[in-house]
């Protein structure tokens, strides 16, 4: 159903359509007008010419028709005769008329004369009193099928001129195929993907101009993620200091805030620092074979003291799955975090719901809290992105838990998907590719 709606909405597909029904309307009318036209231009002069023709061929046969003559004539014409009277009768047909005459419809009427059609083929009848001429024409007279060849030759030839008009435009169209590519590419992430095609038309520049603007966005990430690094590295030794301060210092009243304080930039520092490593590690984790069902376990031990709870639920078994166990810890430990956080302790438990689905594992954790305005939705995994503009220390971290989420899961060539209404609750996915 997917592949349907996907087919018919693709902008190819509908150019496809209106060639190929602009093509029918072209042919049909097209042979439509032949058709009228030699009909009405041929039709009544044909009438005429072969009933007088017939009439010279009656006076050729004497005044007493002889077989002979008309085996001469239809020889020499094309055609065939019979002859009938009271007191003679003959035929030059080779074989009795095999369709009925109540089956040849009959297109004209003309004093003594009938003429009679039947798929091709023309009678024309001749009664003089108690005489009858029959006269069956041959292809040369009248239309022979064989001359529509022409006639669907043409609709072939429109047809075909109009699929390489399509065939054209596909062709002129390219760079719109591939600046879909582009974008689904850089939106997925990947950043050092650039259009290959080269044209030299507007569809061309615009090619020029989208890889243009990734290595903008390129460059300025890693501007912004080499500064946060080098922002850590060098904030190190100034924390080192301060913990030392801290520690001889004798105001124990106010100590204990600034050991807290200081403590938790320190975590800050860790977390941009080991987001860093895993995302220029790329696929160089430790990866090894393990049982999601006891990570998870003793993951949500952790949380199993604090209110309102969690219930855990399993589908399909999800068997093994081949993850750095450490790294998924800190995945899940932040994303149950973070339903405890934006949870009610009186509210509904925290769910969490893991099964296997086809090749992959999915792991839910849904929570019943205050949930994320859908505006917000685009950007929680922005580092230092906070929903709540104030970045009360009571509602949130730093706003880089989610961020460090997405670079361990894309580390893992997996997903993370967050479905959330505001006053409603949030669900965060975790899809797990099976590449063992």
């Amino acid at each position: 159903m997917m592949l349907k709606k996907k087919l018919f909405n693709s902008l190819f597909t509908r150019l496809m359509l209106i060639l190929c029904i602009a093509g029918l309307c072209i042919n049909l009318v097209v042979m439509g007008f032949f058709m009228h036209y030699f009909r009405r231009i041929g039709r009544e002069p044909y009438r005429r010419n072969i009933i007088n023709y017939v009439h010279h061929l009656i006076e050729d046969l004497g005044p007493e028709p002889s077989l002979e003559i008309a085996r001469e004539m239809s020889d020499r014409y094309l055609l065939q005769i019979s002859y009938e009277s009271p007191i003679l009768s003959w035929s030059t047909f080779q074989a009795p008329l095999e369709i009925p005459l109540v089956s040849w419809r009959q297109i004209c009427a003309q004093d003594d004369a009938s003429i009679r059609h039947f798929r091709g083929r023309s009678l024309v009848i001749v009664e003089r009193g108690s005489e009858k001429f029959t006269f069956m024409l041959g292809s040369a007279f009248g239309v022979d099928p064989k001359e529509y060849v022409h006639i669907i030759l043409m609709m072939m030839l429109l047809t075909g001129f109009i699929v390489l008009a399509y065939a054209v435009i596909r062709w002129m169209l390219r760079p719109v195929t591939w600046l879909q590519e582009g974008v689904r590419r850089v939106g997925e992430g990947d950043l050092d993907f650039a259009v290959a095609g080269r044209r030299s038309d507007e569809l061309g520049e615009l090619v020029l101009a989208f890889n243009d603007m990734t290595g903008r966005i390129r460059t300025m990430l890693q501007a912004r993620n080499r500064l946060l690094l080098d922002v850590s590295h060098e904030m190190r030794t100034p924390l080192t200091r301060m913990k030392v301060a801290l520690a001889l210092l004798s105001d124990e009243r106010n100590k204990a805030g600034l050991q807290e304080d200081v403590l938790e930039m320190e975590l800050m520092i860790t977390t941009i620092l080991e987001e860093a490593r895993i995302r220029h590690a790329g696929g160089k984790i430790q990866r090894r074979e393990v049982d999601p069902l006891e990570l998870l376990e003793n993951v949500v031990k952790e949380f199993e003291n604090r209110k309102p709870g969690i219930h855990f639920e399993i589908g399909s078994n999800p068997g093994l799955i081949a993850i750095d166990p450490e790294l998924i810890k800190i995945v899940i430990r932040n994303i149950i975090n973070n339903a405890y956080t934006y949870s009610e302790s009186a509210g509904p438990a925290i769910t969490v719901f893991i099964e296997r689905q086809d090749k992959e594992v999915v792991l839910m954790i849904q929570d019943h809290g205050c949930g994320i305005p859908a505006e917000e939705l685009p950007y929680i995994f922005e580092p230092f992105y906070r929903v709540d503009p104030s970045r009360s220390r009571s509602t949130g971290g730093y706003g880089i838990g989610l961020s460090l989420c997405k670079t361990i899961m894309d580390a893992h060539h997996g997903r993370i998907q967050v479905q959330s209404a505001l006053g409603e609750g949030t669900i965060v996915q975790l899809i797990f590719p099976d590449i063992r």
